[in-house]
């Protein structure tokens, strides 16, 4: 199968805040994931013009904008062009906000100050969507090559942030499945669930940190994914079938 081949994802940048804009156009240029800050606007109105005028394959914009509300125009953007995942920007710590701007169809909801782990976060995900519709559309029945390379994604994915946490339907929800549609496609290409998969990604690095390294039990936990150390002991007990303890005395 022929992919469409794109060289770089332009973003539009909807902020009326110079100082953020210069930040995100460094911060995004620096992570170095294939996005360009391509197009700019100040508000909700100019940005849909661009939209209609350039090809654009991310929006981020900001909640609280002149002219038009972020969630206005976010309505206005997701009906002219549904498939192009947008990341709301607030200063609004209130749920609500977030609430709105994910059920309008946002992919993502991040809060001020913005930092570089938070624009890394907002755009493994949206390039997880591009990539995936890039294929789709390519063969809209979903093939079984297509569905294979959506599991890789979700396994690279994985990788990258075991350490982190992690909810397997929100990982669906950024490929555009269900939770359960991916916990099918894991069990035919992968013979396990997601959760299992990252499991065992945490608990491999758990004994790497064990045997090699003089870490609590606590610290090696929180290194891998679980906050709670008795939850930690616990699952990893279940799968290596002794208790972290008990395995780095293996060392000795």
């Amino acid at each position: 199968m022929k992919h469409l081949k794109i060289p770089h994802y332009n973003i539009l940048l909807v902020e009326d805040e110079p100082m953020l804009i210069r930040s995100l156009r460094r911060m995004i240029s620096e992570l170095d994931m294939g996005f360009v800050v391509a197009y700019t606007a100040g508000n909700g109105l100019e940005a849909i013009k661009m939209m209609e005028e350039n090809d654009i394959h991310l929006i981020i914009s900001d909640i609280v904008m002149p002219l038009m509300s972020g969630l206005e125009f976010l309505h206005e953007a997701s009906k002219r062009r549904p498939n192009t995942p947008v990341i709301m920007l607030s200063g609004h710590a209130d749920f609500s906000f977030a609430q709105q701007a994910l059920r309008s169809g946002a992919i993502d909801y991040l809060l001020k100050p913005i930092t570089i782990d938070k624009i890394d976060s907002a755009l493994i995900g949206a390039k997880l969507k591009l990539e995936n519709y890039y294929r789709l559309i390519e063969d809209e029945t979903l093939s079984g090559q297509t569905a294979e390379q959506a599991v890789e994604y979700a396994c690279v994915y994985l990788k990258e942030k075991f350490a982190e946490p992690v909810e397997i339907s929100n990982l669906a929800k950024r490929l555009g499945f269900s939770s359960a549609y991916l916990t099918k496609l894991f069990k035919k290409y992968m013979h396990c669930t997601p959760v299992k998969y990252l499991t065992e990604l945490r608990i491999a690095e758990a004994k790497n940190l064990l045997y090699n390294t003089n870490l609590t039990i606590k610290e090696i936990g929180e290194r891998v994914g679980y906050d709670n150390q008795f939850y930690f002991s616990r699952v990893f007990h279940k799968t290596v079938d002794k208790t972290p303890s008990e395995y780095r005395e293996r060392r000795n």
